[in-house]
């Protein structure tokens, strides 16, 4: 059972349409992959880079999110919360799976 544990991506762009990421990720197959915070960066956040990642992922992966500090120093945890789980995204809270 494989688990990619992906954190600190902090809004950066990995080839077109985040095509760098995706490939070395498909290559590793993982069951799931665990996003544990700072997908943003608190100071420059840009959506759409960190849903086109999020967009291809969960197309064949089960993904799971936790918090990061720079969600919650950006102000826009609530809007990528409902982005994220527009996509299908487990948001984790106190919780465990």
């Amino acid at each position: 059972y494989k688990i990619l544990q992906i954190s600190d991506l902090h809004n950066k762009k990995f080839g077109d349409n985040q095509d760098v990421l995706i490939q070395k990720i498909k290559s590793i197959d993982p069951d799931i992959i665990a996003i544990t915070g700072d997908l943003i960066d608190s100071k420059s956040y840009d959506a759409e880079v960190s849903m086109q990642l999020i967009r291809e992922m969960v197309k064949k992966y089960p993904v799971y999110f936790v918090t990061g500090n720079h969600e919650q120093w950006s102000g826009k945890y609530n809007s990528l919360e409902k982005e994220l789980k527009k996509y299908g995204v487990n948001i984790l809270r106190n919780e465990h799976v």
